[in-house]
């Protein structure tokens, strides 16, 4: 059917345009939201196909992540926000960009080796490259993973967890919690019915020692209200 032919489609100019550098950074902003102050970047990779056009990732990651082309498209995601950051850190003092890494990503053995290699490349710490799991983090698990994240906090990574949907749940492992913080994502703060639901998680994340920000905040009143739940 229709759909299945634009997957198709989708993978197919996925692996060319992964080949011949087809994708480009994209930064959106990450406020505090008690301060609403601007504390950081969230990277994402944009796709314009010069057959399908413009492709979001909301559309092809899943496709990515089916197919397999997901640690490769996460790789160049790695290896253009660390650039930038080296960028960035040879002109002045930048701030922390943060890129989201699948399930399947923080389950490689050798994970931590190619981060290794592509900030000293860059020439920066990795306190300004942070990780986030694609995702929401009320969904996660897998044990090869969580040793991951501890192993990397362990090499003084700073691990995210992202909320697409407040709703109740822990947001760690009960006293022995993953994340150095809780990035909420656009659609966590969308409704204003959910607020209850998110004022629970914000502080339980508080409580376990979490910093909570927010990617995308458009309008003022999306401030307000994440600063006063």
């Amino acid at each position: 059917d229709a759909e299945e032919l634009r997957r198709r489609e989708i993978e197919r100019c996925g692996k060319k345009a992964l080949d011949q550098g087809g994708f480009q950074l994209m930064l959106e902003p990450i406020q505090n939201i008690a301060s609403g102050k601007l504390c950081g970047a969230q990277a994402v990779l944009c796709w314009e196909d010069p057959t399908l056009g413009a492709i979001s990732e909301r559309e092809y990651r899943p496709i990515f992540e089916r197919c397999g082309l997901i640690l490769r498209l996460e790789e160049e995601l790695i290896t253009q926000a660390s650039a930038l950051l080296g960028r960035w850190q040879r002109i002045g003092d930048p701030l922390p960009i943060t890129v989201t890494l699948s399930l399947l990503q923080f389950s490689q053995t050798d994970l931590i080796d190619r981060l290794t290699f592509a900030l000293e490349r860059a020439g920066i710490g990795p306190q300004l490259l942070r990780l986030q799991l694609a995702g929401d983090l009320q969904d996660w698990g897998g044990e090869a993973a969580v040793r991951m994240l501890r192993r990397l906090r362990q090499e003084g990574f700073q691990v995210s967890g992202g909320v697409q949907a407040p709703r109740s749940g822990s947001v760690g492992i009960e006293g022995d919690p993953l994340w150095d913080e809780i990035i909420l994502s656009p659609d966590a703060f969308a409704r204003p019915e959910r607020d209850d639901r998110l004022a629970a998680l914000i502080h339980l994340s508080h409580t376990m020692g979490q910093r909570v920000r927010a990617v995308g905040v458009r309008e003022q009143r999306e401030a307000e209200r994440l600063s006063k739940a």
